[in-house]
């Protein structure tokens, strides 16, 4: 699925249901069910985390996203 951003700025708002459906949605690659390996970049002087997340297994990256620290 093309994209025309890099990275997106994630808000706790896109996640509903409960504890184990969330935590599936966002720990799990949608395409092969493997856990995804995580990759977290701080920048404290603007205060966000910018996080990446790729598969093992089949190799996609799945998510880039801004975190808003404050």
């Amino acid at each position: 699925m093309p994209r025309d951003y890099d990275y997106k700025i994630q808000h706790l708002e896109e996640y509903f249901g409960d504890a184990k459906s969330v935590r599936k949605e966002v720990e799990e690659c949608k395409i092969c069910g493997c856990r995804l390996i995580f990759g977290h970049l701080t920048d404290f002087d603007n205060l966000y985390v910018k996080e990446s997340a790729h598969c093992p297994d089949c190799g996609n990256f799945h998510r880039k996203s801004y975190h808003i620290v404050n």
